[in-house]
């Protein structure tokens, strides 16, 4: 699935996270500029916390450029014992055709 708005805090939803059933999320951004930075934190742990979600299957995390590209436009959204802890793994700078 496409996170919309880039993963916005306000385009993720639990209404929206109850009718998907997937462990596969893309989230297209470079970042974001100016006040805007993009993905949120709060929209990643929507999507990671759901309470729909089954903790047992990882769930993947897609971006398309590098997390280090990403996080030098914004803040670091990610902390290093998460995926683990949220059993996601994260793949960043994949091909978008």
């Amino acid at each position: 699935m496409k996170v919309s708005h880039h993963g916005s805090r306000n385009n993720v939803s639990n209404d929206l996270l109850n009718i998907i059933d997937c462990n596969n999320y893309l989230i297209s951004t470079n970042g974001g500029n100016g006040t805007s930075c993009h993905p949120d934190r709060e929209a990643i742990a929507k999507i990671l916390c759901h309470s729909e979600r089954n903790q047992g299957e990882t769930l993947h995390l897609f971006f398309n450029y590098p997390l280090s590209q990403i996080e030098r436009r914004g803040y670091k959204f990610l902390k290093e014992d998460e995926e683990l802890k949220y059993n996601f793994k994260l793949h960043d700078d994949i091909l978008l055709l």
